[in-house]
């Protein structure tokens, strides 16, 4: 019975690991805004290979308790309200001024693992007025951020870079997961980028994990997982 016992404990633990290393958190909103006018933000937490969205109240641990977090183009921040939905926390703001609006999400999970932490982390760029690309000074953390917001269209190659406190990740493993369930997996090069093309409408999730190894800390090992998400009509 013993044996059956570690052996019962060993699956729930491999199963625990995968099934929080397989969803992820992520930031959906349109990429451009206009000065004066409410801009609405939607973060969800959900499986993307399965196509799974938890209700709020089925979300992880205390995932729920995320601060979506609002960069300005002057370089302030501050932190948004959010308010939850069924399967998803709404959040609104409204630019003032021509800009680069950036929202962020770093979530460590109160609950470990085995000596396993998850981090999520979630960004996403809203372009108001002629701006260039969005990029990932002053972010920080763990970021995939795309360099063709706005202008995402089937057919047409989308780069996107992971950037660790703001320095690109070469050789890392990125996986996108399209509208109809299809998934490839890319790995940056030594720029920390990958590049696809998007082959259909609908919207799509890119995530990416960076593991490391902990010491002097309540876990041996954190799992930073970060998303970009964009909509093609």
């Amino acid at each position: 019975m013993k044996v059956k016992h570690v052996i019962v404990v060993c699956i729930v633990c491999l199963f625990s690991f995968s099934s929080a290393w397989a969803h992820a958190l992520w930031i959906d909103t349109a990429p451009i805004g206009k000065s004066g006018t409410a801009h609405h933000v939607r973060i969800y937490y959900g499986e993307p290979s399965e196509g799974v969205l938890e209700n709020v109240t089925d979300w992880w641990s205390d995932v729920g308790s995320f601060v979506l977090t609002i960069h300005f183009p002057d370089g302030s921040k501050k932190e948004l309200a959010v308010t939850p939905k069924s399967d998803h926390y709404t959040a609104t703001f409204t630019p003032e001024g021509n800009g680069i609006y950036a929202l962020t999400i770093t979530k460590p999970v109160a609950e470990t693992f085995d000596g396993h932490k998850y981090q999520f982390n979630g960004a996403a760029f809203v372009h108001v007025g002629a701006t260039p690309a969005g990029n990932a000074d002053g972010l920080g953390d763990f970021r995939l951020l795309a360099r063709s917001l706005g202008t995402e269209a089937v057919g047409k190659a989308i780069s996107v870079d992971a950037h660790l406190e703001g320095q690109p990740l070469a050789d890392l493993e990125v996986t996108v997961f399209s509208p109809n369930g299809w998934q490839k997996t890319f790995r940056t090069d030594d720029k920390g980028a990958i590049s696809f093309v998007p082959d259909r409408p609908g919207h799509y999730l890119v995530e990416a994990l960076y593991s490391v190894d902990v010491a002097n800390a309540d876990h041996k090992h954190l799992h930073r997982i970060a998303t970009w998400s964009f909509n093609i009509d």
